[in-house]
């Protein structure tokens, strides 16, 4: 696909394992949001396509977005380049699974919320840490709510606190802790 983003199909094409990033933050850049964007619409023109793995390269699943691409010049682009890519993943028709190993904060876990399940390894750590920047999570304030109720959504969104994989399973924020690697687990799930 790209040097942002690889696919690597099952024999059938009925699943794909989709990884991002640079292999150490993984961050959530235009480039990186677009090359996601093609990838889901492709998995939404490729009839026997059933499943997507996501995963962050390397031990992070992503430390969120750009923070650069978030100067006043540039963040009507990063917000429009995360709505498209947003709509071309619900649009995709097709079951996504997110990986998670070690960071997932920002933007990452707004893009696993996204997901339709989420498994972690017994080391993630999981938040929306924008509010310490003075920004506040977008698709995290949507999104979260219906993932772990208002009350414990506006305690991670408006604290900027992070949680770990056991925290994050008991609040319902992730669907399962790998005791091995997330990605083998979520592929058996």
């Amino acid at each position: 696909m790209t040097d942002l983003v690889t696919i690597t199909r099952a024999p059938d094409d009925a699943w794909w394992r989709v990884a991002f990033g640079d292999g150490r933050a993984n961050i959530l850049d235009r480039a990186t949001l677009d090359a996601l964007y093609q990838v889901f619409n492709e998995a939404a023109a490729t009839p026997r396509v059933a499943a997507v793995l996501l995963e962050g390269r390397g031990g992070q699943f992503s430390y969120g977005a750009s923070v650069r691409e978030h100067l006043p010049d540039q963040v009507r682009a990063m917000f429009d380049a995360l709505r498209e890519f947003t709509d071309a993943l619900l649009r995709s028709r097709v079951v996504v699974v997110a990986a998670v190993r070690g960071r997932c904060l920002g933007a990452g876990l707004e893009v696993a919320s996204l997901c339709h399940r989420i498994v972690a390894d017994a080391h993630a750590e999981l938040g929306q840490p924008e509010i310490m920047l003075g920004v506040f999570p977008p698709l995290a304030s949507l999104l979260l709510p219906g993932r772990i109720g208002r009350a414990r959504a506006e305690q991670l969104c408006l604290t900027g606190r992070v949680l770990g994989a056991g925290e994050a399973l008991d609040w319902g924020l992730i669907d399962q802790v790998a005791t091995d690697d997330p990605a083998v687990a979520a592929e058996t799930w």
